[in-house]
């Protein structure tokens, strides 16, 4: 069965990266620059993991993390991609953390160690 991933980021280089990625991996890809959109497809959507951008905009991945948690009655696996660097993560209520810049075997194997634990 192949695995759904949504990819919210504000930076659309990223994103775009990201997304190409994991679909070149044969994963099943949602992207989105907006956290109203993450949201709405959070609810409407079972994903196997969630990849959040810690600094966006609006809401901070750390917001969007609390309020996509609650608002799910599974609890969906959601890691960080970001610029932050690690020591400084709140890493609380996340299943991992991938630091930007990356290289597409590090990317994939954070996702896998992840996806794994499912």
């Amino acid at each position: 069965m192949v695995k759904k991933i949504l990819v919210v980021d504000d930076n659309k280089e990223d994103l775009a990266n990201m997304k190409n990625i994991l679909e070149n991996a044969k994963y099943d890809v949602i992207a989105t620059t907006s956290e109203k959109a993450a949201l709405r497809h959070s609810k409407k959507q079972k994903f196997d993991l969630i990849l959040l951008d810690i600094q966006m905009p609006h809401l901070s991945g750390y917001e969007l993390l609390k309020l996509m948690k609650a608002d799910k009655k599974g609890k969906p696996y959601v890691m960080f991609v970001s610029i932050v660097p690690y020591k400084e993560v709140d890493l609380s209520g996340a299943d991992g953390f991938i630091q930007k810049p990356f290289g597409e075997k590090t990317f994939l194997s954070g996702i896998k160690d992840v996806l794994k634990k499912r």
